[in-house]
Order: C-alpha cells, then sequence, then structure tokens
C-alpha cells in the first residue's frame, strides 16, 4: 500500500501514488514560462473565452486592447479557430512544445528526479529530501557561470 499523504503541488492535489510526471512538468512549464509564449497562445492559454476586436462587452473591449498594447496583434480568426472543438488538441501541443523545450531547465528533485515546486526549492515535497544543508549542489541553484575579469564565463 503506498503512502496516504495528500501533497498540493501548482494546483494539483496528488497522493505519492498519483504522481504524473507529464502532468507535474505542463505544470511547471505553465507556471514558470509563461514570458517565452507567442501573443497568440498568451490569448489562447489565459482567458476563458475568446478576446477578439469584434466583441461589444466593454469590459472584453479593455483585455482586447490591452492586450494588443502588450503582446501585439493577433488574428481574429486564429482565435475564434483555437477555441473550436479542437482546443483541448491546441493546449496540448502548446504545453507539449513548452516542456520539450525547456526540459533540462524544469527544476527535479537530486534524489528521486520529479518535479519540485518552483525554479529555486531547497527539499522535495515527494521524497522529503532537502539539500539546504548538504555539500551537495543542485545542477540549477545557481545557473549563472562565474566569470573571469574580461566577463568570460569559467568552464
Amino acid at each position: 500500500m503506498g503512502d496516504d499523504r495528500v501533497i498540493e503541488f501548482l494546483g494539483y492535489k496528488w497522493t505519492l501514488d498519483q504522481y504524473d510526471d507529464r502532468l507535474a512538468a505542463r505544470a511547471y512549464v505553465s507556471k514558470f514560462f509563461y514570458y517565452k509564449l507567442s501573443a497568440f497562445e498568451k490569448r489562447i492559454l489565459i482567458e476563458a473565452g475568446p478576446v477578439v476586436s469584434t466583441t461589444d462587452h466593454w469590459k472584453a473591449k479593455r483585455i482586447w486592447q490591452f492586450m494588443e498594447e502588450r503582446d501585439g496583434h493577433v488574428d481574429d480568426d486564429a482565435v475564434l479557430q483555437a477555441y473550436g472543438p479542437d482546443r483541448s488538441k491546441i493546449l496540448s501541443l502548446l504545453f507539449d512544445r513548452l516542456v520539450n523545450e525547456h526540459l533540462r531547465e524544469i527544476n527535479r528533485c537530486i534524489k528521486c528526479n520529479r518535479v519540485l515546486r518552483t525554479w529555486s526549492a531547497v527539499r522535495c515535497p515527494w521524497c522529503k529530501s532537502s539539500w539546504r544543508k548538504q555539500d551537495v549542489q543542485h545542477p540549477l541553484a545557481n545557473p549563472r557561470p562565474e566569470l573571469d575579469s574580461r566577463g568570460i564565463p569559467l568552464l
């Protein structure tokens, strides 16, 4: 019998037996790699319904105007098509692309290799391993390399 302890993880509640690495990686990239999305991807991922220029509601018009200024122009027809029956397939492809492109940037436990809650986590919620007071340096703990006097990374 497995551990029945419930762990809250980036919007999910799992026991140790329910852990799904694919879902955990998707949750991680959706939270920490939002800035890597294109304007179209942001438009279809964040909003509950299509935000297009032809809307009549005053609040939706303000949201559309804000998103146009912040992210750039997105074709209304493409947004409406993305909210069609294939929406779940489009979102699945989007998350898979983000996970594949940033697989090495996902912070994982050095002991059990499961996804951690944040990029700076020093304790694993799954196996309770901690590397704060250990001599072991987590691979993502210091992503910036040391530089020499000329600003060239030391290898």
